[in-house]
């Protein structure tokens, strides 16, 4: 027993000066990491993952430096001067562990690396679904905190063992795990930190601070497109005063947008600002001076890092009258980046028709509308039962962006184009036929005419000429002809 005892000791000794001697470097997600070492090597330097030492990720001798693996590499200079860092370009959670550096597989430096905990604060309604990403498939777990203090706290919602997922009972209707946490209608008791947990190597991933607002509580600001918003916000702050943007949908806290302290007031980011005289007086209201789609969200308002007031940006959807002409093509222009629908309504019907349906990419159109719609969007081959009202709703956000009036325009023709247009086929047919009745009753008659013209001019000259050469053999052998000889007697002339 005494034995077993002394030889646990030893064993437990070992893995603390281990630990203790393996450094530590952690660094935000994405970013690059350097793993220090220092020594001197006259043979070959290799960094490896301690869990796979026979994978060399870079190494280097007296001649150059090799990046074995994609990622990671080494200096030469610094290596000749006995600086034998190892380079990771860009750190992620599945590059977090223990890297071992060896001198002729010897070793001579042991550093972790670690991942920072992301920080992100979610704003969501109830009802919707909050997504929790766990960024890695090894053992975890995601662990509940009430922001009630009357609550309980520290709840395992769920626990993920490789590919076995374990729901806490009272979350196993709601939720869902792939590589993310679904929690399904969410309620306003759902508010709380929500932290991601690695089981395996004892470290926090993420933190997730949920908010959930019921509509009815969260002021609302509305203004026109492209107009001033004035976001109002009264506190008394005698430190700094900062205005942020929380998407609901990114899940990130945006940059500062405004702050103001004792001194003065700065425009973080352009388009934002806060007048210092009213933060004197305990107005902390936010100007945004050209309000578009993109700046539609939820603003926070915050002094010395304690919220304060939360208002909600929406824009008047801009509306568009349009006269096209039948046949033109229309384009309708979508002034957010989101999902949306496009819903029609008639001239004189009071049903709503959807026209089209866009999420992302993908298009989904009527039945009705699919060979003649295109992305763009474009409507083409406009007629005179497409006027109406189009309106674009981002179903996302379940708001209206923008509605256009269409009115399509029938040229008047008269009856003759119309007939023309109606029974082309036909008329270009019967006028064939006409046409070949004509040319055979008129050409030939022509075409003989010109024949026996042309004969004339041609052939007639000819035969006057040889009969003026026979008259003349005649006169002049005349004597020669016998008493019985026919001829023709020469007229005297009528003297007067």
């Amino acid at each position: 027993m005494r034995s077993c005892t002394a030889t646990l000791s030893v064993l437990l000794l070992l893995v603390t000066v281990c630990e203790s001697a393996v450094t530590t470097v952690k660094v935000k997600l994405h970013d690059s990491a350097v793993l220090p070492c220092t020594g001197r090597c006259s043979g070959v330097i290799s960094w490896t993952m301690f869990s796979k030492s026979s994978d060399i990720l870079a190494e280097c001798d007296q001649t150059s430096c090799r990046s074995v693996k994609e990622g990671y590499q080494m200096i030469y200079n610094q290596y000749l001067q006995g600086d034998l860092s190892l380079i990771i370009t860009e750190a992620d959670f599945s590059k977090r562990g223990i890297y071992t550096c060896n001198c002729d597989k010897k070793d001579l430096c042991d550093v972790r690396l670690q991942i920072e905990a992301l920080q992100t604060t979610v704003q969501i309604k109830p009802g919707e679904s909050l997504q929790l990403d766990l960024h890695i498939s090894e053992r975890l777990e995601v662990i509940y905190s009430s922001t009630d203090p009357a609550k309980p706290s520290n709840i395992q919602i769920c626990r993920v063992e490789k590919r076995s997922v374990k729901l806490n009972r009272e979350y196993s209707e709601r939720a869902s795990v792939s590589s993310a946490l679904e929690l399904r209608g969410v309620k306003e008791s759902d508010s709380g930190v929500y932290t991601v947990r690695d089981l395996l190597n004892d470290e926090i991933i993420h933190i997730y601070t949920v908010i959930v607002h019921v509509e009815s509580a969260l002021p609302s600001v509305k203004v026109e497109f492209n107009g001033t918003a004035v976001l109002p916000c009264s506190e008394r702050c005698s430190g700094v005063v900062r205005w942020s943007i929380l998407s609901r949908w990114s899940q990130n806290p945006s940059d500062i947008l405004a702050e103001c302290d004792q001194t003065s007031c700065r425009s973080v980011k352009e388009g934002y600002q806060m007048i210092h005289d009213q933060y004197l007086q305990g107005d902390l209201s936010l100007i945004i001076s050209e309000a578009d789609f993109s700046k539609r969200s939820w603003y926070s308002c915050n002094c010395n890092n304690k919220e304060i007031c939360d208002v909600s940006l929406r824009l008047e959807p801009p509306e568009f009258s349009l006269q096209m002409k039948a046949g033109e093509s229309l384009t309708l222009d979508f002034p957010v980046s989101e999902p949306v629908q496009v819903m029609f309504n008639r001239t004189g019907d009071a049903n709503a028709v959807p026209v089209k349906v866009f999420e992302g990419s993908k298009i989904q159109c009527d039945p009705a509308y699919e060979e003649r719609a295109v992305l763009g969007p474009q409507l083409k081959e406009l007629k005179s039962s497409d006027s109406g009202v189009y309106t674009i709703v981002d179903t996302k956000n379940e708001e209206v962006v923008s509605i256009f009036r269409i009115t399509v325009i029938e040229e008047k023709r008269s009856w003759v184009w119309r007939f023309w247009e109606k029974d082309e086929c036909f008329i270009v047919f019967f006028v064939g036929v006409g046409l070949g009745v004509l040319v055979g009753i008129f050409v030939p008659p022509q075409i003989m005419r010109f024949s026996r013209w042309l004969w004339r001019k041609v052939w007639c000259p000819r035969g006057d000429d040889n009969s003026e050469k026979s008259s003349a053999a005649a006169a002049a052998g005349g004597s020669d002809q016998s008493p019985g000889s026919e001829g023709v007697p020469l007229k005297e002339p009528i003297s007067d």
